[in-house]
């Protein structure tokens, strides 16, 4: 259903934007470099986003954004403890620009879909399966995360080649969590959800909320 709803989405964004869409003469108009700094911060996988927005027409564009773990301020509770941590996220979207994106400033709509994986290991700590609270010597456990949005956004020139893209939005997530848990027992302990966000195992849907800043390089003086 959440595939379904996020593809309705896209084509209708898609065609309207095509329909008023004018194809650019000049390779370096088409092609803006982005960095998401603010991406350092987040809780469950920090790292830095780089991304790549292709600008084809002046109504519409398509983007798409790698995130690369680095963590240096993985002081969350969600982050620590976690043994040979291994992450992957990725986000595109497709935009549409109401003016024309080769002006100085722009609005946009947009649509995004994005996943996220996460593997690691914890020891000596609790799995809530089942409603039942279990203790565990060591669990490989393994998150991931599918999900879209729909936002508006505000991309505009601070200098030159040099752009700044604000954006907010609001989605939905689906988030699958596994444990694979060695030496289980019944633990006498009460389950707090605030121990953490990997505890509780299964499937979860979730609101997102999508907001954020990217900083952009444009490959010609806009």
């Amino acid at each position: 259903m959440l595939r379904r709803l996020i593809l309705l989405i896209i084509g209708c964004i898609s065609q309207t934007a095509f329909s008023q869409a004018q194809m650019k003469n000049e390779w370096q108009e088409m092609f803006i470099l982005k960095l998401a700094p603010l991406t350092l911060f987040d809780p469950y996988t920090p790292g830095v986003s780089l991304g790549l927005e292709f600008q084809p027409f002046d109504a519409a564009s398509i983007q798409f954004e790698y995130n690369i773990p680095f963590a240096p301020l993985s002081f969350f509770n969600y982050n620590t403890g976690k043994i040979d941590h291994k992450t992957t996220r990725y986000r595109g979207e497709f935009r549409f620009y109401p003016g024309r994106p080769d002006e100085a400033a722009a609005y946009y709509f947009a649509a995004e879909g994005f996943f996220t994986a996460e593997n690691y290991r914890r020891e000596n700590s609790t799995l809530l399966r089942n409603n039942v609270l279990y203790e565990f010597t060591t669990s490989n456990i393994n998150r991931t995360v599918i999900g879209g949005a729909i936002k508006g956004g505000y991309q505009f020139t601070i200098g030159g080649y040099l752009m700044l893209d604000v954006f907010a939005g609001i989605g939905v997530r689906n988030v699958v969590l596994r444990h694979d848990a060695s030496a289980l027992f019944p633990s006498a302990l009460l389950f707090d959800p605030r121990w953490g966000g990997d505890q509780k195992e299964g499937e979860f849907w979730r609101p997102h909320i999508a907001f954020g800043a990217r900083l952009g390089i444009s490959l010609y003086e806009r």
